[in-house]
């Protein structure tokens, strides 16, 4: 993912055919959880007990973010089909970032990254253990590590000079 342009307006990324194969397989997975996510029980093991904070409606924080999610995909969609993804002909792909859209498209990206990581078990720092755990969750271990790939793009791009 190589950032080609940054503007007032937009950031604009160079992608290969294979990191736009993957950019494609991550953002189609949104949303990945539509219920309330829970502590895994590995995670829960290792947590300091804390006093029970008085939690919020979970009927209401379900339908409020399964409406935002909704929201999300339907923008995300959008975007992918309109001018946010230009295919090339090599395969490739020109991905152009409005900066107003650059805040959202991160949240995506990184829910992704969450969702991923969760369904891996939360691994701290030695993810081949958690492919030996799940072998069937390679994909989770993929888009985990390329949507981390993504927003450190951004991240780089945003904090560079202006052109």
């Amino acid at each position: 993912m190589k950032l080609l342009s940054k503007t007032e307006q937009h950031l604009a990324f160079d992608l290969n055919a294979l990191e736009t194969q993957l950019l494609s397989f991550t953002l189609a997975a949104y949303p990945m959880a539509h219920e309330p996510w829970s502590v895994p029980p590995a995670s829960r093991e290792k947590t300091n007990r804390r006093p029970a904070a008085p939690s919020p409606d979970p009927e209401l924080l379900s339908v409020t973010l399964g409406e935002m999610k909704e929201a999300y995909r339907s923008r995300l969609e959008a975007f992918l089909s309109g001018p946010g993804l230009q295919q090339q002909p090599d395969g490739g792909s020109r991905l152009v970032l409005p900066l107003q859209d650059v805040d959202w498209f991160m949240q995506v990206v990184n829910e992704l990254r969450v969702a991923s990581w969760y369904r891996l078990d939360c691994p701290e720092q030695h993810q081949e253990s958690a492919i030996e755990k799940h072998p069937d969750r390679l994909h989770d271990l993929l888009r985990m590590d390329f949507s981390g790939m993504v927003l450190d793009g951004i991240l780089r791009a945003l904090d560079s000079a202006d052109e």
